[in-house]
């Protein structure tokens, strides 16, 4: 209620469209070290450490238990998370991130995009734009 009333808001505290976008290993990474600089980037706090609530936390000390955490899925990624966050810079592959959220197109290289093609049966990489050639008209 606080946070509505400072923000003249209504309704539910996380409403909004969530990102959910397939992806290839490269922008799994960057996706990973783009949530976790979110509070840098919101200016909540100055380092991504600082940030109590951060999964940073587990990615620094993965064999550390904090009940909440488990990173057995992304281990082989949190080196190259790490990698990008100490970097201080921003990774090539957020601009694509942050465009792929609006589009909801699969994003990755040819490889990932073509496997992807054949495992849903579907077009899944941008076409032309403008109207359809019609063939055989």
């Amino acid at each position: 209620g606080h946070i509505h009333a400072r923000e003249k808001r209504t309704g539910h505290f996380w409403q909004g469209r969530f990102g959910c976008v397939a992806m290839d290993e490269d922008h799994t990474v960057a996706a990973m070290a783009y949530v976790a600089l979110n509070p840098v980037r919101a200016k909540l706090v100055r380092r991504v450490e600082d940030w109590q609530w951060s999964v940073i936390h587990a990615y620094r000390n993965p064999s550390k238990k904090d009940d909440v955490t488990d990173c057995k899925a992304v281990e082989p990624y949190i080196k190259a998370v790490n990698q990008i966050i100490d970097a201080g810079e921003e990774d090539a592959h957020f601009k694509t991130l942050r465009q792929s959220e609006t589009i909801g197109r699969p994003i990755g290289d040819d490889a990932f995009i073509r496997q992807a093609e054949e495992y849903t049966g579907r077009q899944l990489k941008a076409g032309k734009r403008g109207p359809k050639v019609k063939v055989g008209v």
